[in-house]
């Protein structure tokens, strides 16, 4: 865009990064799938919103964090990851995924998961 002329471009984001692949169903498999995750020295890292700037060459970049989420929803950030599962988002998981993430190893952002318990209301049922 910007060699037809465009002087600017601004990137805004109606989510919150993806960090995390998915193991619940989403087809992200790795964390190299994703646009906000580098590898740097072996390990993977979160891009700040600068870094991810740079990287597409735009004059700024800005996503909506899970707060923000939650607060377009009507509820908290807390409330949020304990009706559904954020775990691509901030690797609060419904269940301990740490045994199947082969790259938790590499991944430092990752803070001691603990396994949430969701509400019977919300458990996966088949209809």
């Amino acid at each position: 865009m910007l060699n037809i002329g465009v002087s600017e471009i601004h990137c805004r984001f109606l989510s919150p990064k993806f960090v995390n692949p998915c193991f619940l169903g989403v087809n992200i498999g790795s964390r190299d799938e994703l646009g906000a995750v580098k590898e740097e020295n072996g390990k993977y890292k979160v891009m700040s919103e600068n870094e991810i700037r740079d990287q597409l060459k735009v004059a700024s970049v800005h996503y909506l964090s899970l707060e923000g989420m939650a607060k377009a929803l009507g509820t908290t950030g807390n409330q949020l990851r304990q009706s559904h599962c954020t775990g691509c988002l901030d690797y609060n998981n419904p269940f301990d995924m740490r045994p199947y993430d082969s790259e938790l190893v590499k991944t430092s952002y990752i803070r001691k998961s603990k396994q949430l318990k969701f509400p019977a209301q919300i458990q996966t049922q088949i209809i």
